[in-house]
């Protein structure tokens, strides 16, 4: 049976949750403002020949090559930054912790740990203090990396979406690794966008006018006026087209973009991995009733940051803006694909709403976080490291322009 797109609720959940399967989004999409077969530039790669992730799959019955426009790691920081930029617009209050690496540095900014690549297991956070104390031996340290699936408790208070993202303590060096593996999650929710029914194109040359200067034409003293001895200076080099006065030829083969029948968005939330962890209370009790309403609650935020995401567009580089043909359908479903309890739109106030009806259910089974902002410190040593790192890169960037202009000079 398909529910009407307006009848979701917190009962979907349990009976998702209980079923051990979870949903799946799609939205199909084209490129702004282009019909079908429009131009979409992909991620490129370094590597010979054709620079992106090509592969094939069934459309039908037909075999198609197809093309990577977001990846899952790329659709998940998405995700991630969404939330932190509805939070910081006032749009959504969400009381989910948040920790905050601060550099201690002139010239570094803080960064929370949706902005690390290794969210609360970084490398930045294993090398700071909390209140004097290392990261690593914190309370909220310890929480969290000595976390397990048989008890998610720790990560869930301070870190739930590393608990949503997955992580890997892959820094863990200890003693205690020897009687313990490393914290390692998988990520609850995935999501990739896809151009389907692709074909790649040439990049072509650019127009040129009149007033373009031969592309290697000398700009050194004795030849024009100072400005362009200036300009040579500055550059390091003795070209036009590095001066800014021609242009560089731009025929690449295979770099061209590519041209696509449409794009594709598909994403799933596995509460078949969900269902595999236990959150007890802090002595190690198992209480009945609380491990379901966790998962309930990691489900409804899952869903919650996955609609944030949404409803904020599919721009997602220059020559890569695309839109939705339709509203992105979720389904909810059973044991199986042919059990569906939903089949429709959702939008991110319906989804903040059974988010707070779940955040209360679990409340109601002692399972909660707080809201609070944890500030993580450098230590002296990081920061002094830092400061090396700083000054050893100005450095080099100083030395390097030093020896072009030892080597134009010498040219000259």
């Amino acid at each position: 049976m398909v529910n009407s797109p307006d009848i979701i609720t917190l009962s979907l959940f349990d009976d998702v949750v209980r079923s051990g399967a979870g949903y799946a989004v799609t939205c199909r999409l084209q490129p702004n403002g282009e019909e079908p077969g429009g131009f979409v530039s992909p991620p490129t790669y370094a590597k010979s020949g054709i620079p992106y992730n090509q592969y094939q799959r069934q459309e039908g019955a037909e075999t198609v090559l197809c093309v990577c426009l977001n990846s899952i790691g790329a659709e998940a920081n998405a995700m991630e930054h969404a939330l932190q930029e509805a939070r910081e617009a006032g749009d959504v209050a969400l009381p989910l912790p948040q920790i905050v690496f601060d550099p201690g540095v002139e010239k570094l900014e803080k960064l929370t740990t949706s902005q690390m690549g290794h969210r609360s297991c970084d490398a930045r956070l294993l090398y700071s203090e909390i209140d004097g104390v290392p990261y690593r031996e914190s309370e909220v340290g310890t929480a969290i990396l000595e976390s397990s699936h048989s008890n998610m408790t720790g990560i869930s208070r301070y870190a739930p979406l590393d608990v949503l993202f997955g992580m890997w303590d892959s820094h863990d060096h200890t003693v205690s690794r020897r009687v313990r593996p490393a914290l390692k999650l998988a990520r609850l929710i995935t999501a990739e966008i896809h151009g389907i029914g692709i074909s790649i194109r040439d990049s072509g040359a650019q127009l040129s006018d009149v007033a373009d200067f031969a592309s290697d034409l000398p700009l050194i003293k004795g030849y024009g006026d100072d400005l362009f001895a200036e300009l040579s200076v500055k550059e390091g080099k003795n070209e036009a087209a590095t001066a800014g006065f021609a242009q560089t030829p731009a025929y690449e083969e295979n770099r061209g973009g590519v041209s696509m029948r449409h794009g594709l968005y598909e994403s799933n939330f596995s509460a078949g991995l969900l269902r595999g962890y236990k959150f007890p209370m802090d002595d190690g009790q198992r209480v009945p009733g609380r491990d379901h309403a966790a998962r309930v609650l990691f489900l409804s935020l899952g869903l919650l940051v996955q609609t944030i995401r949404l409803e904020r567009g599919f721009y997602l580089r220059s020559g890569c803006d695309l839109v939705a043909e339709d509203a992105p359908k979720f389904l909810f479903y059973g044991r199986s694909m042919k059990s569906v309890l939903f089949e429709g739109p959702v939008s991110a106030s319906s989804a903040l709403a059974l988010f707070e009806q779940a955040l209360q259910k679990a409340k109601e089974q002692g399972f909660e976080w707080g809201g609070e902002t944890i500030s993580v410190l450098a230590s002296k040593n990081f920061q002094k490291r830092l400061r090396a790192n700083l000054e050893y890169t100005s450095d080099k960037a100083e030395k390097k322009t030093t020896k072009k202009k030892a080597v134009k000079k010498g040219n000259g």
